[in-house]
């Protein structure tokens, strides 16, 4: 349940205008993204320099505190909660002397195990000082690249926490090493999956046939970049699949046709 928002009049009578926004596509479930986003957004914006320079523009909320994991009543170094959905929307909000902004992250699954993390910024830059505020941060690509790495230190953070699922896993063992310990081994999957092994090797070895079925472009590229198109092209065609299943796959594709 989505719970209150703190007052905040730039965010809450007259939302600042729109800046950007920017997506991420992460192998992880929704519960996974979102206790990363809030570690990663805690850890980025308490480091000692970011703190500094909330400092130094004159942010109104100049410390960490409050509930951990974030929730209403949290703040970091140049923001606050201001509304939160776990696993679905979190809104970060602050103030300082050249500008009031929210920062809105939107989890959306887009299959199983697998979110779509949004980025969107607003942000309002009053006056002379907003103006050239603006150009320092915004319009020099600054925030661009601070948003980039955000989304991907969140993605990293949530890979490494996340269990893939026993598809991802059977594909995992089945191409363990390439090419000496490729294949699904009977007791090494019964031992691993139990009652499901025999289904989750026809699985894998389906998937492998696909890959040498597809009509891959050879003509432009080496074969490494054919290899790419492979796992690009599994991934399209099984959503669920992450992409380090998809280019175990398409490298075992490319030992065989080099």
């Amino acid at each position: 349940m989505e719970q209150g928002a703190q007052e905040l009049d730039p965010i809450e009578s007259r939302p600042p205008p729109f800046v950007d926004a920017r997506d991420a596509e992460i192998d992880a479930a929704p519960d996974t993204v979102w206790r990363a986003l809030c570690a990663v957004l805690d850890r980025s914006f308490s480091r000692p320099l970011s703190a500094r320079y909330a400092r130094l523009v004159g942010v109104e909320d100049p410390v960490a505190s409050g509930p951990r994991p974030l929730d209403i009543g949290s703040t970091l170094p140049g923001f606050h909660v201001f509304s939160t959905n776990p696993c679905r929307e979190l809104v970060l909000a602050g103030r300082h002397r050249f500008s009031s902004y929210a920062l809105t992250c939107t989890l959306t699954p887009t299959g199983r195990n697998r979110t779509r993390l949004r980025a969107t910024t607003h942000a309002a830059f009053p006056g002379p000082g907003g103006l050239a505020y603006r150009l320092l941060v915004v319009s020099s690509g600054f925030h661009r690249l601070g948003m980039r790495r955000l989304l991907a230190a969140v993605a990293a953070a949530a890979r490494d926490s996340a269990e893939p699922d026993e598809l991802n896993r059977a594909v995992a063992l089945y191409f363990r090493r390439i090419p000496a310990a490729t294949g699904a081994d009977p007791d090494l999957f019964a031992a691993v999956f139990g009652p499901a092994a025999d289904r989750l090797a026809a699985e894998v070895a389906a998937l492998k046939a696909e890959a040498f079925a597809l009509d891959v472009d050879e003509t432009r590229g080496e074969l490494w970049d054919w290899a790419d198109r492979v796992a690009t092209a599994l991934r399209a065609a099984h959503p669920d699949l992450t992409a380090d299943s998809a280019e175990r796959i398409a490298n075992y594709w490319a030992y065989c046709n080099k």
